[in-house]
């Protein structure tokens, strides 16, 4: 079930005994593209911020309401940790995670990630089973690579509009980049796999295919989705906020 995740902005959250808040964005692994948590803005109950849940707290994500379901309470949503509203990128964020929950260092040279999200990895000792929250190595938030910059090995390409995600694994399968500019932009469907690496520096997602290759990629076309989200969207940038 592939959905877009600008449409998922926004989108409702339901407690097990009500309305506990709105989708803001996704947490990824900019290494592996898996969803580790999803961002919660708590709105006004109690308080205005934002919380961070497990993809494994998910019971259900109706694309008709649309709303995600969550096997937590409100009150178990409202105590879950928080972020802040306009954190940086990768680093920054995992260095808040870990310093809120007394984490030792996750992201070091061959040391797995440890989340409590998959069926095979169990969660550290001391971490918030019960709302799900993750720690994992370098975490990306996806309103921090909206609208960053696309380059192949032989020039610039276009701009990131969209991801898409498998919203039954949670995993971001693809990258939705608008090739060329404003009214001649075309755009396309290219799989995470062919990323080569992200440049928070020079807001730039670098790819390993040549700039030919990416005209004859897959039209994207959102009537094709589960949540699809609008093709006309000016998207974000990484640098000046979101959408």
């Amino acid at each position: 079930m592939l959905c877009s995740e600008r449409a998922l902005r926004g989108t409702s959250l339901l407690a097990r005994d009500g309305e506990a808040g709105r989708v803001h964005e996704l947490y990824v692994d900019e290494t592996t593209w898996q969803v580790n948590a999803v961002v919660i803005d708590n709105g006004n109950w109690p308080v205005g911020r934002l919380v961070l849940l497990g993809t494994n707290v998910i019971e259900e994500l109706d694309v008709v309401t649309p709303s995600l379901k969550v096997g937590l309470t409100r009150d178990e949503v409202a105590a879950a940790s928080t972020v802040s509203s306009h954190p940086p990128a990768t680093l920054h964020r995992e260095a808040e995670l870990h310093a809120h929950h007394d984490w030792p260092v996750l992201w070091t040279a061959g040391n797995p990630m440890v989340s409590g999200l998959m069926p095979d990895q169990a969660p550290m000792e001391d971490a918030d089973t019960d709302t799900g929250t993750p720690v994992a190595p370098h975490l990306l938030g996806t309103r921090d690579i909206s609208g960053y910059q696309v380059a192949a090995p032989d020039g610039d390409a276009g701009q990131v509009d969209d991801l898409l995600v498998d919203c039954r694994v949670w995993t971001i399968t693809s990258i939705v980049v608008a090739l060329g500019v404003w009214r001649r932009r075309r755009q396309v469907i290219v799989p995470t796999g062919q990323v080569r690496g992200i440049s928070h520096d020079e807001l730039k997602l670098n790819l390993g295919l040549p700039l030919e290759e990416l005209q004859g990629m897959p039209p994207f076309d959102p009537a094709a989705l589960a949540l699809p989200g609008s093709a006309s969207d000016q998207p974000s940038t990484g640098a000046s906020g979101d959408s």
